[in-house]
This record gives structure tokens, C-alpha cells and sequence, in this order.
């Protein structure tokens, strides 16, 4: 079993830590962060999906998982959903400007970014393009055994939403962290960006490629007589995108209702990223919300203050121009 779990680090802890047994509550951090701040103590279900103690089936404390674990029912809070509200910071335990402020668990922050980034609708994917990239796909519940399990079998997650009765399916990719690699070794900056974007697209044949190797190391091959970092750039930029479309081929195989492909992150400044991913899915854009995590988080804090009536009636970001 992986150590990423959660339900594995508390089985760790209890085999070598007494101290773990006397524990009364186990939250996740931003469920932490609201109690700490005079909030309800809850679970929220995006963020519990991910500890690998919740049954994804019926959305309650997965019995194996607790005994296998050590752990029982009762360290856990109420089950709640994202955006739900969880009390109000207390005068005792906060600044002035932030007492009587309302209280709620946004969930997990590719989701959030879902919302932030309006890429949240049934089928749709959010293409979560930074070092760790992450596409995620929001379907709606239930999902058959059979889906899940091919999901799993291929390393991609499937999870309880921040929305109600919608899944996220996860899979990540290097793709991100392979481009950072390159471009560090092509002695570039991001302020450069565009100038080798422009290069690199302008290439009408792929004479380099890069392979990420299981160790984290990049490979580059073909370096020939008329190798250029337009070249080197060229053949991140593909490979990347690449690992993008193998995942979603792979999530596709299980959930086959995609509908648009929104891009966010760092890496979707650059305009040849952008370009790829149009040439690889058709149907893709750029966010314009520049946070989109932040975006979504602030949403559905709105949703629990009442200023939205539900999270599935959200304004969508304003389109700004890019400097």
C-alpha cells in the first residue's frame, strides 16, 4: 500500500508511536484550521476521499480500512460537504477584523479549482497544468465498480467531489516538472517563455525527443548536428503533452462523457502548451481565472454565507488581458 494514504501513515504511527493510540480526533488540515479557528469540527468528503478510510460507494467510514488501520469510527467528525457552513471564528481566537467571520472547509484544492476555474460541469476536465499536472474530470455519481477499478489499476483516483453527488476523477501526470526540467537546462527563464514558444512552434518537424525516466531524470535524444533549444523545447512541450492525453485516454476508457478541457496553472501562460493541448483535445480553453484554487475556495465560502444560493450557480471568472 502506498505511504500517500493516510489510512497508511496512521498504521505507521500506531506501530511506532504509543502516543498515536490516545488519539480522540483526526482531522485533515483545513478541517484543523476551522476548528482551531472556534469552527465545527468536520469531515469534509473531497478531502476524506483521499485518506483512503471512505467507502467511495456509500460515503461512510470503510470498516476494512479501520481495522486494518488501527483507527475506529469515533476519531472521525461528521461527514459534511464543501461549502457547507461550520460556525464563526471566535473574538477569543483571532484578530478584530476577522471575529464573527462565518467558517467552512472548501475540500480539496484541485477541486476548488474546478469551481474557481468554471471547469466543473458533468464531463468536464480541468487540466491543472503546474509542476505536479493534474487533469480532472467531474462526473456524476455512482460510478460502477468496474470504472473504479480500472481507474485505480492505472494510478488515477476516483473521489467525492466539492460539489454534491459528483465524483472527481484524478490522474496525474510529470509532464509539468518534465518542461521545468528542460527549460532549467536550456538556461532559460519564464520571462523568456514566449520568444522560445514562438521558436519552438515555428519547427516543422520533431527531430528531438525526452523521455521521463522512473527515477525522475529526463533523457533527450536526437541530438543531431542541428540541435537547437527550439529543438530541446519542442520536444518537451510534446512529450508533455504526451502524458496528457495517455491519462485521459486512460480515464476515458472508464467514464466516456467528455464534454471541454479547461487549462490553468503556471505552465498554461505559455501559448505553445496551449496550442498543443487544443491540437490534442480539441475542445480546450484557457481560464482566465488566474487562481483558480483561491477563486474556487472564495465560491464556495460564498455558497456557505448565502451570497450564492448553490454551488452549481456560480459566476463564472472575468476575462482580463494578459500583460
Amino acid at each position: 500500500m502506498s505511504t500517500q494514504w493516510s489510512v497508511t501513515k496512521h498504521r505507521w504511527l500506531r506501530d511506532h508511536n504509543a502516543a498515536t493510540t490516545k488519539a480522540v480526533r483526526r482531522l485533515n488540515v483545513a478541517e484543523w484550521v476551522v476548528h482551531a479557528l472556534g469552527g465545527e469540527q468536520a469531515a469534509e468528503y473531497s478531502l476524506s476521499s483521499r485518506t483512503g478510510w471512505l467507502s467511495l460507494r456509500d460515503r461512510t467510514w470503510w470498516p476494512a480500512a479501520l481495522e486494518w488501520s488501527g483507527a475506529t469510527q469515533d476519531l472521525f467528525p461528521p461527514l459534511v460537504q464543501a461549502g457547507i457552513p461550520l460556525g464563526r471564528v471566535s473574538a477569543d481566537l483571532a484578530s478584530k477584523r476577522l471575529a464573527g467571520a462565518l467558517l467552512t472547509v472548501a475540500g480539496h484544492d484541485h477541486l476548488a479549482a474546478c469551481v474557481g476555474a468554471s471547469a466543473a460541469g458533468d464531463g468536464e476536465i480541468l487540466d491543472s497544468c503546474g509542476s505536479a499536472e493534474a487533469l480532472v474530470r467531474t462526473v456524476r455519481a455512482p460510478l460502477p465498480d468496474s470504472a473504479v477499478a480500472h481507474l485505480t489499476d492505472h494510478g488515477v483516483t476516483a473521489g467525492w467531489h466539492v460539489l454534491p453527488d459528483r465524483l472527481s476523477v484524478l490522474g496525474a501526470t510529470r509532464g509539468g516538472l518534465l518542461m521545468r526540467q528542460v527549460l532549467q537546462l536550456l538556461g532559460g527563464e519564464l520571462a523568456e517563455l514566449p520568444d522560445l514558444d514562438r521558436s519552438a512552434m515555428r519547427l516543422e518537424t520533431r527531430s528531438m525527443y525526452v523521455r521521463f525516466e522512473p527515477d525522475g531524470t529526463a533523457t533527450l535524444s536526437g541530438i543531431g548536428g542541428d540541435a537547437t533549444p527550439a529543438a530541446a523545447w519542442r520536444a518537451a512541450l510534446e512529450a508533455a503533452t504526451e502524458e496528457a492525453v495517455r491519462m485521459e485516454a486512460i480515464v476515458s476508457r472508464a467514464v466516456s462523457n467528455q464534454r471541454k478541457v479547461v487549462i490553468t496553472g503556471g505552465w498554461s501562460r505559455s501559448e505553445a502548451v496551449v496550442a498543443l493541448r487544443r491540437q490534442a483535445f480539441g475542445d480546450a480553453e484557457r481560464s482566465p481565472a488566474v487562481e483558480a484554487g483561491a477563486r474556487g475556495a472564495a465560491l464556495l465560502g460564498g455558497c456557505a454565507a448565502g451570497v450564492f444560493a448553490n454551488p452549481f450557480e456560480l459566476p463564472a471568472p472575468v476575462t482580463v488581458m494578459r500583460a
